[in-house]
């Protein structure tokens, strides 16, 4: 019997020692302290090894090895490949865990394969290593033996022999970790008893799944299950291939900037401190997107007089539009945005700009700031006027407006005035206009006010000086109206200077006598889309924006007198006027006096007048050219002292410069007007009322009106162009179908004078 204790002790010192004995015959017992290698392992268990020549090792087998992180910790994991065969390097991996170990393992580290294991029995073992456990299993009966030894050597020292044979060596088993991942330290002999059971799965709490995110630093959470640790995972794909595997985590993660566009797939397990872990939580997905949405109109109009644009946009991001915004400036002016592609122009005429701007579901929003379409918006029509050369004497006849003097600044100006019915009326004015506004939206507006209606006559802006131009507009269609007159500077950026000065401005009561030979020139503005066509004909002026919208016809009356005329005569001189720019070379011209012809053979300058002096002794006298053609041609009543002219600068009508009142009409039939001249008001005092009685259609009609004094002109004359017909609200019907040839005026206290044409 004593033989057998002492060989029980013996084989117990073996055991003891068998883990850090270099020989290879001895086996290794183990205790597994984690379940890396479930279920083929179950967490303490058992594990005997048999040393193992490692060139024999093959992927599968089971070694115990010394962590290559800490010397004093050993590990339980598979082989899954032999990377290395000179040196022999192996990789390994826990079965439960979903990547391998991070380390090579050398073949120098190899403890031994695993031959056998007993489930559970590690738990007993570990709690015989417990104070309370090694007084119960291992104290007692080592005093029991002694005693027992004493009393019953013979009868009882088999059984303890027995005893210790196989339960000491248990108890002096090394510890190993069927290892997940983080650190553990193990002394020689010393362990210590935890909690052993697995914690919960985590629960998943945010990010909520399928969102989009940009990569600005942002925590992934989960519920708190009371583990050690905890482990996240990620991965691009479903099946987890390559993932990414955090080190140990005590609460979340945080993912930071810079991470790539792309859709992760993730999920957490939990650990207790003995890397025991839980199964991977359920798995979440979330999108990294970094990289805003693109967006843009399609092509619109440059221009349109409709107040609704429907707008079509498109919108690309490399996972998914949330929004697009239309932004909007009117003018240049601050950009305003809203959802809405169904636009309204708001703001009223002129140029609107626009971009798209889209915002993905990751809230990048598209970096855009300035316009990429634009479109003006214009309702206005065009203004077309005659052009008047300020060269080429032009005659306006009275003016039914009070003198303004000369040229001012304007800023704003209006007159009110009554036309009177069938009175030619045309306003004629000059402006010269100047602006520093790159944006052209600063103009000269001028035009007619009604309590009906407004009218535009005149839209003038630009960049620039213009210098001076003069224009006329007729004004027939407001006949027999009270109207307002009015000339605006528009300057909607006063930080640009614009200005506008005016001058010459009149009503006048007879139409425009021209040269012959002066072209007729129009100027047609449009501030919004631009002109598209004009119609200059006199008769029917209009003209056509790019917005389509068509101005009003209009007329003007033009009456077009030769290059030379008959200007002034007295008894004893014959004065021409050459109303052209060029020199007139009058070789061979003559005047006819009726009783005889004078040859003129002369040239005459231009605007300039030519006197020949002759006794005049006929009442008519005419102009031949050098190809005996009738150039002009007048009838006039002579005397001692007489002088008739022309009203001014040789194109008026005829007035008689010195003497009584006098009363004169002169045809113009076929244009459906006549022309009533009186000179001789030098009294004011008398009355000024007069009528014109004709026949039309076999009915009669009367012409009445009366000349303000401020109307009559530094001669003392008058003069003014009537219109045959019925003119009303705007529309003038002409008599000039079965209009009789006899007139006759009443003016003041003077006796009826009838004309017969």
């Amino acid at each position: 019997m004593k033989n057998i204790f002492f060989i029980s002790l013996l084989l117990t010192l073996v055991i003891i020692i068998s883990p850090v004995l270099p020989f290879k015959f001895i086996p290794k017992i183990f205790i597994v302290l984690s379940g890396s290698m479930e279920p083929d392992i179950k967490t303490g268990s058992i594990v005997i090894t048999k040393s193992i020549n490692p060139l024999n090792l093959t992927v599968g087998d089971i070694v115990a090895y010394n962590s290559p992180l800490n010397s004093k910790e050993n590990i339980l994991h598979r082989i899954i490949s032999i990377k290395s065969q000179n040196p022999l390097i192996f990789k390994t991996k826990g079965d439960k865990n979903n990547s391998p170990d991070t380390w090579d393992l050398m073949s120098v580290g190899v403890l031994g394969k695993k031959i056998f294991t007993i489930p559970y029995f590690g738990y007993l073992i570990a709690y015989i290593k417990s104070p309370i456990g090694f007084i119960i299993f291992t104290l007692i009966p080592a005093i029991y033996f002694i005693f027992s030894q004493i009393i019953y050597i013979k009868k009882q020292i088999s059984l303890l022999s027995i005893i210790f044979i196989f339960l000491i060596p248990l108890i002096f088993s090394k510890n190993i970790y069927a290892k997940f991942i983080g650190n553990s330290l193990i002394s020689n002999m010393s362990f210590s008893i935890g909690d052993l059971s697995i914690p919960d799965i985590p629960v998943l709490i945010s990010p909520s799944n399928n969102i989009y995110l940009k990569s600005d630093p942002f925590t992934l959470s989960w519920s708190d299950t009371d583990a050690s640790y905890y482990i996240y995972q990620s991965a691009n794909n479903i099946n987890f291939e390559n993932p990414y595997t955090s080190e140990n985590l005590s609460s979340n993660f945080t993912l930071t900037s810079g991470t790539n566009d792309y859709t992760y797939y993730w999920h957490v397990k939990a650990c207790n401190q003995f890397d025991s872990c839980s199964d991977y939580s359920e798995t979440r997905i979330f999108t990294i997107d970094d990289t805003p949405p693109i967006s843009a109109l399609e092509d619109i109009p440059y221009n349109t007089n409709q107040n609704t644009l429907n707008l079509i946009y498109w919108a690309t991001d490399n996972n998914q539009v949330s929004n697009t915004n239309l932004c909007y400036s009117f003018n240049l002016g601050n950009y305003q945005c809203s959802p809405n592609f169904d636009f309204q122009f708001q703001d009223g005429d002129g140029l609107y700009y626009f971009y798209t701007q889209a915002t993905d579901i990751a809230n990048n929003i598209e970096d855009k700031t300035s316009f990429t379409n634009s479109i003006i918006y214009d309702t206005i029509p065009p203004t077309t006027n005659l052009l008047l050369n300020p060269t080429i004497p032009i005659f306006t006849g009275q003016n039914l407006i009070n003198d303004i003097g000369s040229s001012f600044s304007l800023n704003s100006y209006t007159q009110k005035i009554l036309i009177p019915h069938n009175l030619s009326s045309n306003l004629i004015f000059s402006f010269n206009y100047f602006s520093e506004d790159s944006a052209e939206f600063s103009y000269l507006n001028v035009g007619v006010s009604t309590a009906e209606s407004v009218t535009n006559i005149l839209n003038f802006g630009g960049i620039g000086d213009f210098g001076w131009q003069t224009i006329t507009h007729s004004l027939l269609q407001w006949a027999g109206q009270t109207i307002d007159i009015f000339f605006n500077l528009i300057n909607i950026d006063p930080t640009y200077i614009t200005t506008v000065l005016l001058d010459n401005i009149k009503i006048s009561t007879l139409d425009l006598r021209i040269g012959e030979t002066s072209p007729q020139e129009f100027l047609s503005t449009d501030l919004g889309s631009g002109i598209q066509d004009s119609t200059t004909n006199p008769e029917n002026i209009s003209s056509t924006d790019y917005a389509g919208n068509i101005e009003k016809s209009h007329i003007t009356s033009i009456v077009n007198l030769p290059p030379i005329v008959l200007n002034k005569i007295s008894s004893s001189t014959v004065s021409l006027f050459n109303n052209t720019t060029n020199e007139i070379d009058l070789t061979n011209w003559y005047l006819d006096l009726g009783s005889t012809n004078i040859l003129i053979n002369n040239s005459i300058l231009p605007l300039n007048f030519l006197n020949i002096n002759y006794e005049i002794g006929s009442t008519k006298i005419i102009l031949f050219d050098n190809l005996n053609q009738v150039i002009d041609s007048t009838y006039f009543l002579i005397s001692d002292n007489s002088i008739w002219q022309r009203q001014s600068d040789g194109l008026g009508p005829w007035i008689l410069a010195n003497g009584p009142i006098l009363v004169n009409l002169y045809s113009r039939l076929t244009e459906s007007k006549i022309t009533m001249t009186i000179s001789g008001l030098g009294d004011t005092s008398i009355n000024m009322d007069y009528t014109i009685n004709y026949i039309s259609n076999n009915l009669e009609q009367q012409i009445a009106g009366n000349i303000d004094k401020n109307t009559i002109d530094n001669n003392n004359s008058t003069s003014r162009d009537f219109y045959l017909g019925s003119c009303s609200r705007g529309t003038c019907v002409s008599s000039n179908i079965d209009v009789g040839s006899t007139f006759s005026v009443k003016f003041s206290n003077l006796p009826i004078k009838t004309f017969v044409f």
